[in-house]
């Protein structure tokens, strides 16, 4: 994540930036309260607007040639442009945390595609909060701040994401893996070995969170664990999952997802 400012700002456009990520290690098992690793990559998005002397949001996306205007006074999810969700959520996020907002004008861009299962919507919000920060002048800690947009994902957008794209996309640097203890919330890079590259390819498949099955996987796990008088799937160990059955359907699909988590 990173913002740019100017000492003119009231006239000056600022511009917070935040890449997208590939997982490593990690698929649903960051809201189980366990480890995960992920790369941020090369391509990213980009926020860039400026203050309005009213209480008016107005967001534009060139990636998909929408803009959509909302009111400080009245912030809900929207049901038509659901793009907007994740910048808006965030603002809300920052004014319940007591920070000082006033309207703006913004777009975003950038080389970061929707949809490919990088992460472009923790990057939207990340680069919205940097962009936020610089625009108003304040700042949170960066974890702070990773919190702060999972949970404009989570409440606002309706997405119940754990907390992995979001510190990847703060706390990724050049070269390096980051290695996120969801149950601690311990965050350390990690060098990749020397040559080592990563490819991305591009599917063509379609990802798109809020119309998937993720809240739904994620209540299997939460049904798995308390089956297992867990608080978490961190908590069971192989052993414990062989000697929990047998169970009856549904409750053999949990167990599938516990054992998968």
């Amino acid at each position: 994540m990173s913002n740019e400012a100017s000492s003119s700002r009231d006239v000056t456009p600022v511009s917070g930036y935040a890449p997208g990520r590939v997982e490593l290690l990690g698929n649903h098992t960051d809201y189980n309260q366990g480890v995960v690793l992920a790369a941020a990559i090369d391509r990213g998005l980009t926020v860039t607007g400026v203050r309005r002397d009213d209480d008016l949001i107005q967001l534009s996306s060139k990636l998909i040639d929408a803009e959509i205007s909302a009111s400080l006074s009245d912030l809900e999810p929207r049901l038509d442009e659901r793009w907007a969700n994740y910048a808006l959520g965030v603002v809300r996020g920052f004014r319940a945390a007591g920070c000082e907002l006033g309207g703006f004008s913004a777009n975003v861009s950038g080389d970061l595609p929707p949809g490919a299962g990088l992460s472009s919507s923790a990057a939207f919000e990340v680069a919205t909060a940097g962009f936020l920060m610089a625009l108003f002048d304040f700042r949170l800690d960066p974890l702070a701040v990773a919190r702060l947009c999972q949970r404009a994902e989570n409440d606002f957008v309706g997405v119940r994401s754990g907390l992995l794209d979001q510190v990847t996309s703060i706390f990724g640097r050049a070269d390096q893996v980051v290695h996120l203890d969801c149950r601690s919330e311990e965050i350390r890079t990690i060098p990749l070995p020397a040559g080592l590259a990563m490819v991305v390819a591009q599917s063509r498949e379609k990802h798109e969170l809020l119309q998937s099955l993720y809240n739904q996987r994620r209540d299997e796990c939460a049904a798995a664990a308390r089956a297992l008088g867990v608080t978490s799937l961190r908590e069971v160990d192989s052993a414990r999952l062989e000697n929990a059955g047998p169970f009856s359907l549904p409750m053999n699909k949990w167990m599938r997802r516990a054992s998968r988590s």
